[in-house]
């Protein structure tokens, strides 16, 4: 076993009553099990969730380290020994129920920024199954499973990608000549800028779950990474590298290329 990144555990603790704590989205608090003390979760004033790490592909150790083995910490609480799989960053006690959550490391990119939850768990349950009564298509049966059904909190990790970029183009469009359909074409320069292109550096995020964050996506909500958000929810760290996260934001990134050449070249209806 391996330990890779201390575990904020005590700082978990109620400060009243030495109790488990977990976090809850609709105060934004610490809450105590036992004697159900909200504690504020106090942000260093000095943290910037909006700061840049840069990526630079020629140098290989700017890439995020695999972790090849499973993690095993000791609970604080109960000794009880907790398993950290792959790449979980947050646990709970086998034996006690205590939430483990991972610090952040020094190894290559920490974790920037974060949104915590905000909903609680029977909003979160009445959202899905209002969603399911809306689908007409739907299984006769889907509302039941869904109504039966736990919901379960998980934080998944993004890479955003910042870039500033200058580009020669050159766009072909088809226009009439009299009876025929001639192709011409255009040449133009443009300086563009992307923000936040978000891509899941994750494999268990499918394309379906990514489209819908990407609707939901908003950066003023980032707040610096603090393990008490995680407090009883299930989180994992990023481990696809950046270069597979630039990989696989290309097809993303060149729809919208095409469309701001569109725009730039005053030509709605371009040739692939």
């Amino acid at each position: 076993m391996d330990k890779v990144a201390p575990i904020a555990q005590r700082d978990l603790l109620c400060a009243s009553c030495g109790g488990q704590c977990v976090f809850t989205p609709t105060t934004g608090t610490l809450t105590c099990f036992s004697c159900t003390t909200a504690h504020e979760i106090v942000i260093d004033p000095n943290a910037d969730p909006a700061e840049e790490q840069h990526y630079h592909p020629d140098q290989p150790h700017t890439e995020q380290p695999e972790f090849k083995i499973d993690r095993q910490f000791q609970c604080e609480t109960c000794a009880g020994a907790v398993l950290f799989h792959g790449h979980s960053i947050s646990e709970n006690c086998p034996y006690c129920n205590g939430a483990l959550v991972a610090k952040n490391s020094h190894e290559s990119y920490a974790i920037l920024g974060m949104i915590p939850f905000s909903i609680s768990e029977e909003t979160s349950q009445h959202n899905a199954q209002d969603w399911v009564a809306r689908r007409w298509a739907a299984p006769s049966d889907l509302g039941d499973v869904v109504a039966t059904s736990r919901v379960a909190g998980l934080h998944v990790p993004f890479w955003t990608f910042d870039s500033l970029e200058d580009m020669d183009y050159t766009v072909w469009y088809k226009v009439k000549s009299g009876d025929r359909t001639v192709t011409r074409s255009k040449a133009g320069t443009m300086k563009t800028a992307f923000d936040d292109l978000l891509m899941p550096a994750s494999h268990h995020v499918t394309p379906l779950i990514r489209d819908g964050i990407l609707h939901k996506f908003d950066s003023d909500e980032l707040r610096p990474f603090e393990p008490a958000y995680l407090a009883g929810f299930a989180a994992e760290r990023h481990h696809p590298s950046v270069r597979e996260g630039l990989s696989h934001n290309a097809p993303d990134k060149a729809l919208l290329l095409r469309n701001r050449i569109k725009a730039h070249s005053g030509k709605k209806r371009i040739l692939t």
